[in-house]
């Protein structure tokens, strides 16, 4: 990639060549900041997206050292794994994460070996909405 010269700079010119040397290292300084691309997990456990209106489908993605995990589920056989996130996406310990359930409030459950479970009893409204995030370092 290639980033136009300023007007006073000539191609070959030393200065010209260090301020493209500085751009090009300013942007591979930018993208791993970028945010990876969201990928739906397989859901397990006889849980389905749930998508009424503007309802997410599940999905994750990586932002640097922070997993970012949003969408709505319905149906499943809790306290069974919604689903399972890889290797790399993972919290370095168990964690419990607010959740909304239509009009009630509850918690997710994420283990280190990646699996995102609903511990609680019911359902209220059919279905978990999920949007959170944590850290994969300690």
């Amino acid at each position: 990639m290639t980033a136009p010269l300023p007007t006073n700079l000539a191609t070959g010119d030393l200065i010209a060549e260090a301020w493209m040397d500085a751009v090009v290292a300013c942007l591979a300084e930018l993208q791993p900041t970028l945010p990876g691309p969201w990928t739906a997990p397989t859901l397990l456990n006889s849980w389905t997206a749930w998508s009424p209106g503007s309802a997410q489908v599940p999905q994750y993605r990586k932002h640097g050292d922070l997993v970012e995990v949003r969408g709505d589920v319905k149906g499943g056989t809790v306290p069974s794994p919604i689903f399972n996130l890889p290797v790399g996406f993972r919290p370095p310990g168990q964690i419990s994460v607010a959740t909304a359930m239509g009009t009630d409030t509850g918690y997710l459950v994420i283990t280190t070996g990646g699996d995102v479970s609903f511990p609680s009893m019911g359902i209220p409204n059919g279905h978990i909405a999920m949007c959170f995030s944590f850290s994969t370092v300690a």
